[in-house]
């Protein structure tokens, strides 16, 4: 929809995701709000990332090389508890669930991302947000 073009565009968001087809989506799917995207391909460049660039939210796969995302959002959370942590699964397993629980997300989207749904939790979280 329209109105939804460049609402982010003063925005910039972290994306821990080691799939570029997955991060294609995810970005196609952003596009018309304007939003700046950074990303992480493992859970290491994912935290070191947030440390130099704090972002107002994060958007990350789970399951991460190299420290999962669960870990690292556990460490984000802790040092930043204002940011927004955006967990990105396939589908909700009993062990998506347990790993969902334990990673300090604040929410989460379906992976492949679907635009309406990235863009409802996106404005949920970063509109009306000082």
């Amino acid at each position: 929809t329209t109105s939804d073009d460049n609402i982010f565009e003063d925005k910039t968001i972290l994306v821990g995701d080691d799939d570029d087809v997955s991060f294609i989506l995810l970005c196609e799917a952003l596009k018309p709000t304007g939003i700046k995207i950074l990303r992480a391909k493992d859970g290491r460049e994912l935290f070191d990332m947030f440390r130099l660039n704090p972002t107002p939210l994060v958007i990350t796969n789970l399951k991460l090389p190299n420290m999962n995302g669960s870990e690292v959002m556990k460490i984000i959370k802790k040092m930043s508890p204002e940011t927004v942590a955006i967990a990105q699964m396939p589908y909700f397993s009993a062990v998506d669930k347990r790993d969902y629980s334990n990673s300090f997300c604040d929410d989460y989207i379906e992976r492949p991302a679907k635009q309406e749904q990235i863009i409802e939790v996106l404005k949920k979280h970063l509109i009306n947000k000082a």
